[in-house]
């Protein structure tokens, strides 16, 4: 028995060997730009949320390739009459078949879970637990799905339909009974918000319904299989008639009409955190997950100043406010200060950061990043309507600021006051600086532009007090969201000139020119260097072979005394005009040296003629606390 099953499987392995490779080759590639695709992603937590992605996409899919070669082709082509006609029996070739598949597809997914726990450990420290939790569940999960795809391998013409079928009415099911498929068998072993995280618990259940879901499908391929001694199967194997291929169309269609009408009818979840490691408030709809238990203090911490935020907003917008869940996720391998978006709805808004102690925390930053996000959430886009987009920017600041537990440190005061002076000394304050805020962004850099705006509503609560800042940004940032051409009129009815009067008594360009005179009052009475005095320049210089160079240069009357750190921004443009994503230009840092009256930095070959680009010349100077941005252009490569 052992010399016929060896022949057998060496028959299988010649007869399939150059498939299996091309298959092989492509899962690899699908695994590769998964995994590049994960690596620059804004919203990774880790490398192993590549798996259930990997597993239910890619793995699947060769496990019913493979299935489909391994049975359904063979009966086709009938050259298992060729294998009958030898002295083994029906049930050995099965077997033959099976392991090999399953071979295969163990061997597809042991490749992404290599690679995915060798991308996790080089992050941070991966347990011998979980990487025994992560391989049971990927096999198990992979076992279920070659099961059931060797099954219906046996089904030959009608397996396709009864795929589609299957889904369908799995969906119909979850959605309009209490059946909760996401928790039954490979489901939800390859769940992502579990499987890259639960590392804690074994899931008994789930690794059981797979082990017999698997089982209950080899039942039904070994009866198939010995079904009128495979008579059955080869009848199943032979092209439909055009009026079994209309009628399985059918059929499907009608699956797909189920599905969309079912999906249209369904109610979205709710957000949540799952398992051991999240700091839920009691008091607010707040949740925090940090990962790991040595994390929990830090994540006790951010909870408490969450529901310092939330308190924050719910007292200055008032009542009428809806205002969505938050939640935000530890990425321990991310800056401080890099706080991402990975979901924005009206009902909760899911932040990654990083909030680990640390010399460059600023829990502000995290504040002030987080009340954006729901005020964004809250108005469905509409805040980057940018007269709004420019009071949203400068309460997020305050509120930031209002919310810490701890009152605003005097340093602090001075760094932004420094900060929106620089900003002034950049751009003119004016109305296009409200009215085109992305440019300003654009012009004078992020950090000093939020500094600018938070500066512009601090002059305003000490103008016109408290309660008309409140009663402002309640009109403009909290009015109810209807998601049609109401919004268009209301965004009309309550322009910001117009609701700045209402709530102020004053004029608006009379507001703007009294802030202008008290940021040149605060400048004149200021002792730190001034940002006008540098002379910074971006150009493109043509050499006489034709190549394009990106020079940035600046030059100032006096050396620093101490090196500065610089680096120049730049990008390509689309052919239309399009605000610019925080994250978007690639950045080239280099030293701007003590003693030295002026630096530049030169990039040959980056650009072609013909093509849009952004670039700016960035410098972080001591007594600034963030980064100036000195020039910025948009231009076309001559």
């Amino acid at each position: 028995m052992t010399g016929s099953v060896a022949a057998l499987a060496r028959k299988e392995l010649a007869q399939h060997w150059v498939a299996a490779l091309v298959l092989l080759a492509l899962l690899g590639l699908s695994l590769v730009s998964m995994t590049l695709a994960l690596a620059i992603s804004d919203t990774r937590l880790s490398y192993l949320e590549l798996l259930p992605a990997y597993l239910r996409g890619p793995v699947a899919i060769l496990a019913f390739i493979l299935a489909g070669r391994l049975v359904a082709t063979e009966y086709y082509a009938r050259t298992q009459r060729f294998v009958e006609a030898l002295p083994v029996r029906r049930a050995e070739a099965t077997v033959v078949k099976f392991l090999l598949g399953l071979a295969l597809v163990w061997l597809a997914a042991g490749l992404g879970i290599a690679v995915a726990l060798s991308r996790a450990s080089a992050e941070g420290g991966v347990s011998a637990s979980a990487i025994a939790l992560v391989c049971a569940r990927a096999g198990a999960a992979a076992f279920a799905v070659w099961c059931f795809a060797f099954a219906t391998g046996f089904l030959g013409r009608l397996r396709i339909a009864l795929i589609v079928l299957s889904v369908a009415v799995l969906v119909i099911v979850e959605i309009h009974t209490d059946i909760e498929l996401q928790r039954f068998g490979p489901v939800a072993l390859t769940d992502p918000r579990l499987l890259p995280f639960e590392h804690e618990t074994f899931p008994v259940r789930p690794f059981l319904e797979s082990i017999g879901l698997g089982a209950a499908c080899l039942v039904v391929a070994a009866v198939l299989a010995a079904l009128r001694e495979g008579s059955v199967v080869e009848t199943l194997a032979r092209p439909m008639s055009h009026r079994e291929t209309t009628f399985v169309l059918l059929l499907c269609l009608l699956a797909l009409y189920g599905l969309f009408f079912a999906n249209e009818a369904r109610e979205p979840e709710p957000f949540r955190f799952t398992g051991p490691f999240v700091e839920r408030s009691d008091i607010a709809p707040v949740a925090i997950n940090y990962l790991a238990s040595e994390h929990a203090e830090a994540g006790r911490a951010l909870r408490e100043r969450a529901e310092r935020w939330h308190a924050t907003l719910a007292e200055d917008l008032g009542p009428q406010a809806e205002i969505p869940a938050l939640f935000i996720a530890l990425s321990p391998a991310r800056r401080h200060g890099d706080v991402r978006t990975t979901r924005l709805e009206r009902d909760s808004v899911v932040l990654t950061a990083n909030f680990l102690p640390g010399a460059d925390y600023e829990p502000t930053e995290v504040a002030a990043h987080a009340i954006h996000q729901i005020l964004s959430a809250m108005n469905e886009g509409r805040l980057f309507v940018e007269p709004k987009h420019w009071l949203a920017d400068g309460m997020a600041q305050t509120w930031a600021v209002l919310a810490q537990p701890e009152p605003e440190r005097p340093d602090d005061r001075r760094r932004y006051e420094a900060q929106a002076i620089a900003a002034s000394e950049l751009t003119p304050l004016d109305a296009t600086l409200v009215h085109e805020w992305d440019r300003t962004l654009e012009r004078v850099g992020d950090a000093m532009a939020l500094a600018l705006a938070y500066d512009g509503v601090r002059f305003l609560a000490e103008r016109h007090g408290i309660a008309a800042r409140r009663a402002l940004a309640r009109e403009l940032l909290a009015r109810p969201v209807h998601g049609d051409v109401r919004d268009w009129l209301s965004d009309r009815r309550h322009a910001l000139p117009a609701a700045f009067e209402r709530r102020t008594g004053e004029r608006w360009p009379d507001f703007l020119a009294a802030w202008r005179a008290d940021l040149a009052r605060r400048r004149a009475g200021s002792s730190l260097p001034s940002i006008a005095a540098l002379d910074a320049e971006i150009a493109i210089e043509v050499s006489p072979g034709g190549e394009r160079t990106l020079r940035a240069a600046v030059a100032s009357p006096s050396a620093p005394d101490e090196a500065v750190q610089c680096r120049l921004l730049h990008t390509t443009l689309p052919v239309f005009d399009r605000p610019l994503a925080m994250r978007e230009p690639t950045a080239v840092r280099f030293l701007w040296l003590a003693g030295e009256r002026g630096v530049e930095r030169r990039l040959h070959g980056e650009y072609g003629a013909g093509e849009r680009a952004f670039a700016a010349l960035e410098c972080t100077f001591p007594w600034l606390g963030a980064p100036a941005r000195l020039a910025a252009k948009r231009m076309v490569v001559p």
